[in-house]
């Protein structure tokens, strides 16, 4: 949405804009990325698909998936808008 809005009134402020945004969520990327991906390391190491139980899988997913996944969410949300910028 905001991509489309920059091209219709384009002058050095909007482009700036957009770019301010832009460079404020390659964090918020890196930062969900990261999280999921140590997540799923976690899970390769904790829970061997093979090996174990499906009621140890919930319990890893309920224990130590949820509340991670929360915090990424949550960091997710705390990224700017181009309201804000």
């Amino acid at each position: 949405m905001h991509s489309s809005v920059i091209w219709e009134n384009l002058n050095g402020e909007s482009f700036r804009r957009v770019r301010s945004l832009i460079e404020s969520h390659h964090t918020t990327f890196g930062g969900v990325l990261c999280g999921l991906f140590l997540k799923m390391v976690a899970w390769e190491n904790e829970v061997a698909w093979e090996c174990t139980h499906p009621m140890q899988r919930a319990e890893f997913i309920t224990s130590q998936m949820r509340s991670g996944v929360n915090r990424i969410k949550e960091f997710e949300d705390s990224a700017p808008a181009l309201s804000e910028i």
